[in-house]
């Protein structure tokens, strides 16, 4: 009899990392009175409300951030208007919204509910950008030409009512139809164009499975979906603007970095001889970021390479300056550019600071103190919140996992092999969508085995594979 693990067990769980996290809940009065009182300021706005932004995000979210609208140039070139919330407009330095803001550092994704970093009636109601709503806003207006380079930026603040919310698969299907809505009618154009330039630039895109802990009635589940164009065109505009921000706050002397340090040797030899392994052609003539930009995640020995790639991607951090510029290297190797967060300001720290910097530089006024003065504090915050966030949502993940295959014990699956280390071999499941490190199995990446399930344990979210062909 294969073995029921009960929905409450599950849930049990969530909260339970939860708690062991540590994680700030629920809002103390005082923030929950502030953010009720909390009204935009900030001096003057261009009104730019005849502009028909709209958002596109995941269909159940309400913290909406950002806001597009692209327009065609003479000569083939695009004007991108890409709006953010502007939160900095909302909460007042010092206050008690700040400092709780301080504490959380980013919202938590746990598949029951979130953690926010701001109140629901700011992050989900008044600073959100929603359809149909006068909302405050900083808009980034890039002019680019016809082969994607930035001819011209500017930072205004104005005041926007998006037109329409979508999703990504709204986007896409419209696109597939040949229909796709007027404001964004050149969406796919611009992030084809995007990504070629970041390609040449040596941007790194890593396109491994993305998996999503999902209700489906009374029960959880795991669904893996597949990364949509429409999403990675979607992405492109806040990249965009990450690395003008990063310029603009570069220039000004004083900002809050994402860095990431330059792949090692020995990560970029490892990935060219996996893919060389694996039959890709080509490996060692080309970089890294034209090898992964010709790989299909749906073919299992691609998979494979763009789990050799995520090596590349390792320290990530942020840094804080003031007073001029950083010391070492401010490079997102990733990007493979400077690079800032300030697109997300709802549901991460960093984004409020830095877009507060960018606004004030842009227009030629100093840096406002409460900014210059909290820079490395917010990094620090930053680098330790986000670690305890992916922590939690992993954690969250891994048990979602062992808990649908406490119902499947003793079924056996094809697996694609994607790492071996000494201690354990990867391996993912494409039904269910499952990622896990199984021990005592050997395996060369790239491969296609059969395993079977042995055992589970929900709260260590840990399964025991065997292999069976």
């Amino acid at each position: 009899m294969r073995r029921r693990i009960r929905v409450v067990e599950i849930a049990e769980v969530f909260e339970a990392i939860r708690r062991r996290s540590d994680l700030p809940d629920p809002f103390p009065p005082d923030v929950l009175g502030e953010a009720e009182r909390a009204r935009p300021v900030g001096g003057s706005r261009e009104d730019l409300r005849d502009i028909p932004f709209v958002t596109i995000d995941p269909p159940d979210a309400l913290d909406l951030d950002q806001a597009i609208h692209l327009e065609p140039r003479a000569g083939g070139g695009i004007r991108l208007r890409y709006a953010i919330a502007d939160v900095p407009a909302f909460v007042t330095p010092g206050g008690a919204l700040d400092s709780e803001a301080r504490r959380r550092g980013t919202t938590v994704y746990c598949p029951d509910r979130r953690i926010p970093l701001h109140p629901p009636v700011l992050s989900e109601g008044r600073a959100s950008l929603l359809p149909g709503e006068d909302r405050a806003a900083v808009v980034f207006d890039v002019d680019l030409d016809s082969t994607g380079d930035v001819e011209r930026f500017d930072l205004v603040r104005a005041t926007i009512r998006v037109r329409e919310r979508f999703d990504y698969a709204t986007v896409q299907s419209a696109f597939d139809a040949g229909d796709p809505p007027e404001p964004i009618s050149l969406l796919r154009r611009f992030g084809e164009t995007r990504i070629a330039r970041g390609i040449e630039r040596g941007a790194l895109s890593v396109r491994l499975p993305e998996q999503e802990v999902v209700r489906v009635g009374d029960r959880w589940t795991i669904v893996s979906r597949p990364e949509l164009p429409a999403e990675r065109w979607n992405a492109e505009a806040s990249l965009l603007a990450g690395m003008i921000g990063a310029e603009i706050m570069l220039d000004a002397g004083t900002g809050i970095l994402r860095t990431l340090p330059p792949a090692t040797e020995d990560a970029t030899s490892t990935l060219r001889a996996v893919a060389a392994r694996l039959g890709v052609d080509g490996a060692d003539a080309v970089t890294p970021a034209e090898l992964l930009s010709g790989l299909d995640p749906a073919l299992p020995r691609h998979l494979a390479v763009f789990e050799a790639a995520t090596r590349l991607l390792r320290e990530s951090g942020y840094v804080g300056f003031a007073g001029g510029s950083p010391a070492g290297d401010v490079q997102h190797a990733g990007v493979a550019a400077p690079y800032a967060h300030v697109t997300a300001p709802l549901r991460r720290l960093a984004d409020r600071f830095a877009l507060a910097a960018c606004v004030a530089a842009a227009s030629g006024r100093p840096v406002p103190d409460w900014v210059t003065e909290a820079v490395e504090e917010i990094a620090a915050t930053m680098e330790k919140t986000e670690g305890r966030a992916g922590q939690v949502e992993a954690q969250c993940l891994n048990a979602t996992e062992a808990w649908v295959m406490g119902e499947r014990i003793g079924d056996r699956f094809l697996a694609v092999v994607l790492a071996r280390d000494d201690k354990a071999t990867e391996i993912w499941i494409d039904d269910p969508p499952v990622l896990a490190r199984a021990a005592g199995i050997e395996a060369e990446p790239g491969e296609v085995i059969e395993v079977e399930v042995e055992a589970i344990e929900v709260d260590s979210g840990n399964i025991r594979f065997s292999r069976t062909d």
